[in-house]
């Protein structure tokens, strides 16, 4: 199993949650894009080339992104891609043939990418556990 988180972002913002999360969670590497941060790997666009389903999670339901998290059933390998804390749509488009799921809320909100990515990761154990 191989688990990756990718923070498509200018900063990483919180590098100890980061560094929590990859602990708790088992997560191989946590990518970061512009800016080495704390001992994470800075690249350049494309992702580099990592085992597993590409995954972009958004925090908005949209028609171009069709499955709910709640829905979702997590790939053995997976590569999970958190972008800005506000989801200025068209991010996702940068990671070419990746699955789009969306975070549900019960109204539209922002979340830190650390935040979604707890969440999402939490999603996975508990769907595991069953």
């Amino acid at each position: 199993m191989s688990i990756n988180l990718v923070c498509h972002n200018s900063t990483l913002l919180h590098p100890e949650c980061w560094a929590s999360l990859s602990a708790s969670y088992d997560v191989n590497h946590v990518y970061v894009s512009g800016g080495i941060a704390s001992g994470m790997v800075d690249y350049d666009n494309p992702v580099p080339n990592l085992p597993g389903t590409l995954i972009c999670v958004r925090f908005i339901e949209g028609p171009e992104i069709p499955a709910s998290l709640d829905d979702f059933v997590h790939p053995e390998d997976a590569v999970y891609v958190f972008g800005p804390d506000d989801d200025i749509s068209g991010w996702s488009s940068t990671f070419e043939g990746a699955m789009n799921i969306y975070i549900p809320t019960p109204s539209p909100t922002q979340l830190y990418s650390h935040v979604a990515a707890g969440i999402v990761l939490n999603d996975r154990r508990l769907k595991a556990a069953e």
